[in-house]
């Protein structure tokens, strides 16, 4: 099943910027005047910073698509902090329901639920596994995301 289209499009458009970033550097490289003391140009540290940049575009791509998948999610979390996945897909258009369908049949979903149904998690330990810091980082940015939400409506 495709995700659903306008989750495609945008991670399609937000990891489209990686070709960007690609294309000037190589714009970046053809310009440069290697001099005779080799003190301006540094392929190593671009090379770097250039892989550095692309692995945060990708990463914000992902937890952008991530977000819009499981946007209002913790409205469906039951008492025991199990997630009710009925209620989710009641909540998304009949065109993405195969799609959430094989979502919640796979290891990562099944871990998603586990993690945060352990008492690491429920409790907000900081000492709690990268597991846990994970989970509640990604509840943060929903968080920011639904109070933007709201300021625009």
């Amino acid at each position: 099943p495709k995700m659903p289209q306008a989750i495609r499009k945008r991670l399609i458009r937000d990891l489209g910027q990686l070709s960007g970033l690609f294309e000037a550097s190589k714009s970046r490289k053809s310009s440069m005047r290697v001099s005779s003391s080799f003190s301006s140009f540094h392929p190593i540290s671009e090379s770097r910073d250039l892989e550095q940049e692309a692995d945060k575009v990708a990463r914000l791509a992902f937890l952008k698509a991530n977000l819009k998948i499981m946007w209002n999610y913790q409205k469906h979390c039951k008492p025991d902090n199990n997630i009710d996945t009925d209620a989710i897909l009641k909540a998304q258009p009949q065109a993405a329901h195969k799609f959430y369908e094989s979502l919640f049949e796979t290891q990562m979903f099944s871990n998603f639920c586990d993690w945060r149904a352990c008492p690491d998690f429920i409790e907000a330990r900081f000492g709690a596994s990268k597991r846990c810091l994970t989970l509640i980082f990604f509840d943060y940015c929903m968080s920011l995301c639904q109070d933007q939400y709201k300021q625009v409506q």
